[in-house]
């Protein structure tokens, strides 16, 4: 069964060579104290190759009295799949986007923001003002949980996803009165229109029961 191995760290070869000077050692005594050859020595301090075996290696950081860890890479551990998220909630961090619902509570403008679900790679900006969508709260930076997409604040800390707004900005353009004027307008017509087509109907059920409504 072959000795295990390690991969070394980038500044390995340097780490070696001049703990060893530092010591006052050549390479034949460093390999003799260490358990291995001149020539393995040779190599390492080179920088001509990617690993060595782990006893070679601790027995090379002890002579020195090296931190074994400063001679080897840092393993790095597979992130299992189940680990890595395939979407998440987002919100548009823009107060006066269409998506965001506004509402007025004490003296000031909030924003409910609307959630989008994205993936982790595309589909990050909002479909209504092309801002860059947050999926985190701007205080605490936790998540948005997937059963709390109703709420307008966290709930780690309970700051507001989107900044409150004082009472003379308010978070999305003011109709004008004409524009107001025109509203009234259109819904007493609408109201009359309603009322005629009652009658109408009214009219047409007393023709064929034959009694008033």
């Amino acid at each position: 069964m072959s000795e295990p191995r390690a991969k070394l760290a980038g500044k390995a070869h340097l780490e070696i060579r001049g703990g060893r000077l530092a010591k006052g050692l050549d390479q034949i005594d460093l390999a003799a104290s260490a358990g291995t050859t001149q020539s393995v020595v040779s190599r390492l301090e080179g920088g001509r190759v990617a690993s060595a075996t782990v006893t070679v290696l601790k027995g090379i950081a002890q002579v020195l009295d090296l931190p074994y860890e400063q001679l080897v890479a840092p393993s790095v551990q597979p992130q299992l799949q189940e680990d890595i998220p395939t979407s998440c909630l987002m919100y548009c961090p823009i107060a006066g986007c269409p998506a965001n619902v506004p509402f007025f509570v004490r003296g000031q403008w909030h924003s409910k923001p609307t959630f989008f679900r994205c993936d982790t790679l595309t589909g990050r900006t909002c479909p209504w003002c092309g801002q860059e969508l947050e999926g985190t709260c701007p205080r605490c930076h936790q998540a948005i949980p997937e059963h709390l997409d109703f709420r307008s604040t966290c709930h780690s800390c309970g700051t507001p996803y989107i900044p409150p707004q004082p009472t003379d900005e308010p978070p999305f353009p003011l109709p004008s009165a004409s524009c107001a004027d025109q509203a009234l307008s259109y819904m007493r017509e609408l109201r009359k229109a309603t009322a005629t087509v009652d009658l109408v109907e009214a009219s047409h059920l007393q023709e064929h029961t034959g009694h008033d409504t």
